[in-house]
């Protein structure tokens, strides 16, 4: 199968631009013999109109649309034209701005994570103007669509009752693990690995300290030390000033073997994640912790009762929970060592069964397979 890869701004053959979702797509088509074919990353700058009007919003502290205008339609040329000459059986974008203009017949996958509309609705970071604009520009993209990959049923739900998408045209697959399988244990024997001695070991992984909830993380810790469970916390990937409990480590970059592995040593170290995030759009790091056989403990904003199932690789509390919710729940799994482990093992069972880019990457394949079937692209 041979697929046109509309990469936009990132390059997926580096583990370490953005999410990571890229690569491991890229690599998992390559894997299984795909011809791939990149549209490299667009660089060039948006028309000075559109730099004067982003300046002056940033002055009152407004945010401007994410995609220019002008860049959507260069990133859609760009697409046009590969499209017309490489007679490719698909094409796969993480990124709306190739598909606003795009006019070809090759089949389109599309992979999002959120909408603009349920990122608002969660946050809401744009102001008036720049989301109606926004929710254009993603209008016309999924007219273009003959299949769409998402990560959760929060923004399955969305596509279909605000955008009008088809549901048969959508499928959900949970976001897997982005780490390399070098670095991940063939087995774990949970009862010695994640033996439950005190002091507790929490890790929260996120370069957003405010949007990962480090704050409340830090509470909760405090909490279980006030309350007489003796527990630390590790925050990896954003800094922050210490605490008596907490402390800051990283960013790692996985495209350099040495951090690597002194990244996925941390999920080794955990007894549990803490992910109390206050907004996600798919939630990798919960997979990760899954290959470590470590339980998420979070709740349930947007994507992430889909990224962890309650019960099975970790604990969905009520969407915002306070500190204080964090800290019964940890202290009924320290109360209950028998439960903790069960959580442990099905946390990695998970992993192994459908948290991996293996699993994931079929998945994937399938839904290329059936687009590729598709003449072409829907203008509906």
């Amino acid at each position: 199968m041979k697929i046109l890869h509309a990469a936009w701004r990132y390059d997926p053959r580096d583990i370490d631009q953005a999410s990571g979702v890229d690569f491991q797509v890229y690599q998992i088509l390559l894997k299984n013999g795909c011809d791939v074919k990149i549209i490299d990353p667009l660089f060039s700058a948006p028309f000075l109109l559109e730099r004067a009007v982003r300046m002056a919003l940033r002055v009152v502290k407004k945010k401007y649309i994410k995609y220019d205008w002008s860049l959507a339609w260069k990133a859609s040329q760009k697409l046009n034209i590969s499209a017309k000459v490489e007679n490719a059986d698909v094409v796969f974008t993480l990124f709306p701005p190739s598909l606003v203009f795009y006019s070809e017949k090759t089949p389109v996958v599309y992979g999002v994570d959120t909408t603009f509309r349920g990122r608002q609705k969660e946050i809401g970071d744009l102001d008036a103007w720049a989301f109606n604009i926004s929710v254009i520009q993603e209008r016309m993209s999924l007219k273009k669509c003959s299949r769409i990959i998402t990560y959760s049923d929060w923004s399955k739900e969305d596509l279909v009752n605000f955008y009008g998408v088809p549901e048969n045209k959508i499928d959900v697959i949970v976001m897997p693990s982005s780490l390399p399988d070098s670095v991940i244990p063939s087995h774990i024997d949970i009862k010695k690995e994640k033996k439950l001695v005190l002091p507790l070991r929490l890790l929260l992984v996120g370069r957003d300290f405010i949007g990962k909830g480090v704050g409340i993380a830090m509470e909760t810790v405090a909490l279980l030390n006030l309350y007489g469970i003796p527990a630390e916390l590790v925050v990896c990937g954003t800094n922050g000033l210490p605490s008596p409990y907490t402390r800051f480590v990283g960013p790692y970059k996985k495209g350099d073997a040495k951090e690597l592995v002194e990244y996925a040593a941390w999920y080794r170290w955990a007894h549990l994640l803490l992910h109390p995030s206050l907004f996600e759009g798919a939630g990798i790091v919960p997979s990760e912790a899954a290959a470590f056989g470590v339980p998420t403990i979070t709740n349930a904003v947007s994507a992430l009762p889909t990224t962890v199932k309650d019960g099975v690789s970790g604990i969905v509390l009520p969407k915002k929970s306070p500190a204080e919710a964090y800290f019964y729940a940890i202290k009924s799994l320290v109360e209950n060592p028998e439960r903790y482990y069960a959580l442990c093992a099905s946390s990695r069972k998970r992993y192994e069964q459908e948290l991996n880019w293996d699993a994931a990457g079929q998945k994937f394949l399938d839904v290329f397979a059936r687009a590729a079937s598709q003449e072409s692209v829907p203008t509906g």
